[in-house]
């Protein structure tokens, strides 16, 4: 960077943490010496905005990724068991209530007593993560 534009950074920087109150004859005087003060300004911005958004994607893919192994995890535990297994658990669990409610165990496919029971159980998993973060 040359020794010019390094000035512009500088002065651009004082501006930037000075006072609200003189801000606009900051302004003002940087504009007059060369600084494209709004320019600038509108660029920082567009940088400090970008580098958040990729944060936060970032965050989410890491979020789901893990979603993801935890549901892939219980599914692996749901397929190992045996569907009397699968169905004792779903008994003992509430929110198989729910889902039972219009049906018993035998109308419903073994399929969908095991998402049900991987469902649960990644849920649970979910929630014990949160609560020891």
């Amino acid at each position: 960077m040359n020794r010019d534009a390094l000035g512009k950074w500088c002065r651009l920087q004082d501006f930037l943490n000075a006072a609200p109150e003189g801000a606009n004859d900051e302004a003002a005087r940087l504009t007059a010496e060369g600084v494209d003060v709004q320019g600038t300004v509108d660029r920082v911005k567009e940088m400090v905005r970008k580098a958040y958004q990729a944060d936060l994607r970032e965050q989410a893919a890491r979020e789901q990724s893990e979603a993801s192994a935890r549901a892939q995890a219980a599914d692996a535990r749901v397929a190992a068991m045996s569907l009397a297994d699968v169905v004792q658990m779903l008994r003992s669990q509430a929110a198989a209530l729910a889902f039972f409610r219009d049906k018993s165990p035998d109308e419903c496919s073994e399929q969908d007593l095991r998402s049900l029971l991987a469902d649960i159980m990644a849920a649970e998993e979910s929630d014990a993560e949160a609560e020891d973060t």
